[in-house]
């Protein structure tokens, strides 16, 4: 165990390219208080202003943030030249896992489950598009831009929560210089606008959370590098916008969960939902209207299958902030 400022870092959870990450307690915690997680910039990268700059970007705009479907920043500070923020353990995986171990024990993710999961998320991300200044009311103008499976995350209790703002955009938070940001986040999971190097919106999230959705019910994504492409085709797809309608990849997919799905992932960010919260709410409809409908206790039940091991011990961290 470590002391670091007003924390006991009890264990390294994780560690990725600009972080390391640990189960922590603040010091004189009460009995029983549950695990932190203390995400400490990597000591080599202290004089890098740019990776400096995006850590504590990260901090400042998930600091700001309340909301039921986000992974929860409680502080961010500096300790004897070490940047660190402390957050919420989630005591569940990332989609991603989930998507792994659905595979791998042949488990199938129902298509009303994907769609409760997207809702989720457009929920979170809703509310973080809108999110104002306190003081003067101005937007802040938040953008996620890497929406993917491994930047969701569930918990064991079934609810999901957007994590990860590591390269979120702020277009007007007070004070704040802007990242010089070009094109990041995950290619297969990218708005043709984004790269394009085009402006960004909220709608850039919401084809993003689009291609998710794709890849829950067709079990494929949308962007892959085919057999003897490069990536240089993948982008010339993904600025394009090109990829197989979902029924023709999986029949079973109802016509209108179809037609939302391809609103969200239209070219051009004005055919799209004019917000996630739009999408959102088109996902509910749908979902009752096709008899889709699925709540916390689906997904509770589906972890529980799929990870039991996870309910038969003390909770520990899922790695929500080791990729950075």
């Amino acid at each position: 165990m470590e002391q670091f400022g007003n924390y006991v870092l009890i264990r390294r959870l994780a560690q990725g390219g600009m972080s390391e990450v640990f189960e922590a307690q603040r010091m004189n915690a009460p009995p029983g208080s549950p695990p932190l997680v203390l995400k400490r910039l990597l000591p080599e990268l202290e004089g890098r202003a740019d990776v400096v700059d995006m850590f504590l970007t990260e901090a400042d705009v998930t600091t700001m943030l309340r909301h039921p479907n986000i992974v929860q920043v409680y502080e961010s500070g500096e300790f004897y030249g070490r940047y660190y923020m402390v957050m919420e353990m989630m005591d569940g995986p990332d989609l991603s896992d989930v998507q792994r171990a659905s595979i791998e024990q042949g488990v199938g993710i129902s298509m009303a489950v994907a769609i409760y999961v997207c809702i989720q998320a457009l929920r979170g991300l809703d509310y973080v598009h809108q999110a104002r200044s306190p003081s003067s009311g101005r937007p802040f103008g938040i953008i996620h831009r890497d929406i993917s499976p491994e930047n969701l995350f569930c918990s064991l209790a079934g609810q999901v929560k957007v994590a990860d703002f590591g390269i979120a955009k702020l277009s007007a938070l007070e004070g704040f210089t802007s990242l010089n940001v070009g094109v990041k986040g995950k290619l297969s999971f990218m708005a043709p606008e984004q790269i394009r190097g085009e402006p960004l919106d909220g709608r850039t999230d919401e084809f993003a959370v689009g291609l998710v959705l794709y890849e829950l019910c067709t079990g494929r994504r949308a962007y892959y590098v085919a057999p003897g492409e490069t990536e240089v085709d993948l982008m010339e797809r993904v600025k394009d916008a090109k990829f197989v309608k979902p029924r023709k990849v999986e029949g079973e997919i109802p016509r209108r969960l179809q037609n939302a799905m391809l609103k969200a992932l239209e070219r051009k960010p004005g055919n799209r939902f004019k917000t996630c919260g739009e999408f959102a709410d088109e996902l509910v409809d749908v979902a009752r209207k096709e008899a889709l409908e699925a709540n916390a206790s689906h997904m509770h039940a589906l972890l529980r299958e799929l990870f039991p091991q996870r309910f038969q011990r003390p909770p520990t961290a899922a790695p929500v902030a080791s990729r950075a």
